[in-house]
């Protein structure tokens, strides 16, 4: 039977042990090295306790941990990061900002995004504005989705 700490614990923090999570964000420098990037220990420690904060702060759970990981591998072949940064934008991308990069990758709209993800049109052009801008892509708004699908591309 749990107790109710460790219960408190899984639903703040997730499924996963904070050891697991770091293991699982350590375990992407395999993939992410070819990239030239890498995290360290402390890296990951500040990744899963911004994840934790982030999930506090809005109230949310996740049971099955994975959303950091996604993040790391989903961005590491961006030509707009660089070792230096490549932490502090893991960090600063959200949730709901992959969610937005996903359905981007698949050719939607900003309002077929909207209707997706249950949003105004106007809130989807705010996440994108903030893609652009955590990613470095510049550019008019054909050429920037032109380099955000190159760079999804890229990682399949």
């Amino acid at each position: 039977m749990t107790g109710s700490g460790d219960m408190m614990n899984m639903i703040l923090g997730g499924a996963m042990s904070e050891s697991g999570q770091h293991a699982a964000l350590l375990a992407c420098n395999e993939f992410t090295r070819q990239y030239g990037l890498t995290l360290t220990a402390e890296d990951a420690a500040m990744l899963t306790e911004t994840r934790r904060e982030a999930l506090r702060t809005a109230g949310r759970v996740e049971f099955t941990g994975g959303a950091v990981e996604k993040i790391v591998t989903e961005f590491a072949a961006s030509p707009y990061i660089t070792q230096a940064s490549f932490a502090a934008t893991l960090a600063a991308l959200t949730e709901r900002e992959c969610e937005t990069v996903g359905l981007m990758a698949q050719r939607l709209s900003n309002r077929e995004i909207a209707e997706r993800l249950y949003l105004s049109e106007g809130s989807v052009k705010q996440y994108v504005k903030q893609i652009y801008s955590k990613l470095h892509i510049e550019g008019d708004t054909r050429t920037k989705r032109s380099r955000l699908s190159e760079l999804l591309a890229e990682k399949n």
